[in-house]
């Protein structure tokens, strides 16, 4: 397995936005180094790899549908010669980095319009578009989760604290305690489906947590991300228990669905502030 694939599955490249950007360099890699012959066992195989790319994280849809973007844009293309293919894929590759890049920022400068000023914001996990939105916000103050098992949410607060701005880590089971001092929820998505949003394990409580205290419960997420269904993925026991009991069975839900009734304040997109009834789901 190449380092890309497993750093992918491993977790290791965090983030959905991440995720999508390595999987187009590896593949414009694997494409630019692939031996060729002809073009239908040249497609064949970057289409192989695609796919193994999409198997090593099967809940991050911005990868898939941008894998599945340059695919498409490659078979309808009628060019047979080696060069010229392998420069459609960069092309299409660039293309599809480009998009994602343009995406984020635009996400970032509707949320300066969207959220309020000074505010004081409860996040979960580590999401790169959460920290722009974070940094471009006038005098922000964070409270920040561990997130369980893996602790993404370290990563949140060091890249936080580094830019300066104040910020207050929890331990996950303290959002009760302090979801009345903040002015809303920020977290990012992994996915956007017909019953939500798919996120690290443990946002569907915060979600439901917010709504009873109403608080508004914001999503930052590229349209990228719209998929009508994904399965949740269990990730190893060893996460949560590394030397547990041989009878002990454990399941590690990676991320769970939060319903669209949560979602009270909406999902800030590249395309403004959205509800459900603005995806096609």
């Amino acid at each position: 397995m190449s380092n890309t694939l497993k750093d992918i599955k491993d977790i290791k490249i965090q983030g959905a936005i991440n995720v999508a950007k390595a999987a187009l360099k590896d593949l414009n890699a694997y494409g630019t180094d692939l031996k060729f012959t002809t073009r239908s066992k040249y497609l064949k195989d970057i289409d192989s790899r695609s796919s193994l790319l999409k198997k090593t994280r099967s809940t991050e849809p911005a990868m898939h549908n941008v894998l599945d973007n340059v695919l498409t844009s490659l078979k309808k293309t009628e060019d047979k010669e080696e060069l010229k293919l392998r420069k459609r894929l960069y092309d299409f590759c660039k293309a599809e980095l480009t998009m994602l890049i343009s995406c984020q920022n635009l996400i970032t400068q509707n949320a300066a319009e969207i959220l309020p000023k000074n505010p004081k914001i409860l996040i979960h996990c580590h999401s790169n578009t959460v920290i722009d939105i974070i940094k471009n916000l006038d005098n922000p103050k964070v409270i920040s989760t561990e997130t369980r098992p893996r602790m993404q949410g370290r990563l949140s607060a060091k890249d936080l604290t580094d830019a300066g701005i104040d910020t207050t880590e929890i331990v996950d089971d303290a959002i009760a305690d302090v979801i009345d001092s903040v002015d809303f929820v920020l977290v990012g998505s992994d996915a956007i489906t017909k019953d939500g949003i798919i996120n690290k394990i443990g946002t569907r409580t915060i979600a439901e947590i917010a709504s009873l205290h109403k608080k508004p419960f914001y999503v930052a997420a590229g349209t990228i991300k719209t998929i009508k269904k994904i399965p949740i993925e269990i990730r190893s026991s060893d996460e949560i228990w590394d030397k547990k009991p041989k009878s002990l069975k454990i399941k590690n839900f990676a991320f769970d669905l939060t319903p669209w009734k949560y979602i009270t304040g909406g999902i800030i997109t590249e395309k403004g502030l959205k509800k459900k009834q603005d995806f096609k789901l």
